[in-house]
């Protein structure tokens, strides 16, 4: 589950560097030469780029919630997990505590 979430999860990153880089080809070649034709072919392509970066926003946000959920249930059931992620998870907890309450400067 957690490694279909993160491909899902590289698929949205995928889009805004795409969406940034095809922006800048409208910019430069179909604006400034004003080519409507790239401008148009460029906006399609970023309508598609951005469908697949809101399919990819939702699978990782289905395919993270089934495996935290997954986590879960998992973490009622062994006893001995319940002890191997509590302890460690107060450790985080009880520093970020200490941190907040004497900044270092």
């Amino acid at each position: 589950m957690v490694c279909v979430s993160t491909t899902y999860d590289v698929g949205r990153s995928v889009h805004g560097s795409t969406t940034a880089q095809l922006m800048v080809s409208i910019v430069d070649h179909g604006i400034m030469t004003k080519d409507l034709s790239h401008i148009y072919s460029n906006g399609l392509t970023m309508l598609g780029v951005a469908f697949i970066g809101q399919i990819g926003g939702v699978g990782c946000t289905v395919f993270s919630s089934i495996a935290s959920l997954n986590f879960g249930n998992d973490l009622r059931i062994s006893p001995t997990l319940t002890l191997v992620v509590t302890v460690p998870l107060l450790v985080v907890i009880l520093y970020g505590l200490i941190r907040l309450s004497f900044p270092l400067f």
